[in-house]
């Protein structure tokens, strides 16, 4: 797939694809840096700005599975610099589900390298990162399937008794993103 450069509030990105994730992080209000920093041989897409930031990597796979080709490479790359997760997203705000079986009220988003402490048992876990609604402050966020139910970006937690499904209209904001990045003028 041949990425076209686009322009998007300003900002060239590498491809539509990055530049409709920004279109639709601003649509769920998160608030984002292209591009943050320069690491070894490697520069993350996005970074997420908030109480639990993320490092965002998109690719243009449409499964989940796909997505974990990528997360050693990245890792790694920045496992001297980042301190915090990872989430590796797809073509759409909702891949083709094969490896995680996630009721549909709780979709996956991505694929989530959660980063654990240092002094615990794993430095990452690799797992589905699932769409919901923060309990306490009504903000779209993802939280680990397996792990810690803890929102991104805001960072609340209090285990997975206060998570909710997400707006039932993230497709639509999806679809809007592609036509905001469609049609801004270069």
């Amino acid at each position: 797939m041949n990425a076209h450069d686009t322009v998007f509030r300003g900002q060239r990105f590498r491809s539509r694809l990055e530049a409709r994730w920004a279109a639709f992080f601003d649509l769920i209000g998160w608030r984002w840096e292209y591009e943050p920093f320069d690491g070894d041989f490697y520069i993350p897409d996005f970074a997420i700005v908030g109480e639990a930031p993320l490092l965002v990597e998109i690719k243009p796979h449409v499964r989940l599975s796909d997505l974990k080709q990528n997360v050693e490479r990245v890792e790694k790359a920045v496992a001297e610099v980042w301190e915090h997760d990872v989430l590796f997203l797809g073509a759409s705000p909702f891949p083709a589900d094969d490896v995680s079986g996630y009721p549909l009220w709780m979709p996956p988003a991505g694929l989530l390298s959660e980063r654990g402490d240092v002094e615990s048992d794993y430095v990452y876990a690799n797992d589905p990162g699932l769409w919901n609604t923060c309990g306490y402050c009504r903000a779209v966020s993802v939280h680990h399937s397996v792990m810690w139910y803890r929102c991104r970006p805001c960072g609340h937690h209090d285990g997975d008794h206060y998570l909710s499904a997400p707006p039932d209209d993230l497709t639509e904001r999806w679809n809007r993103a592609g036509a905001l990045v469609r049609w801004e003028a270069k």
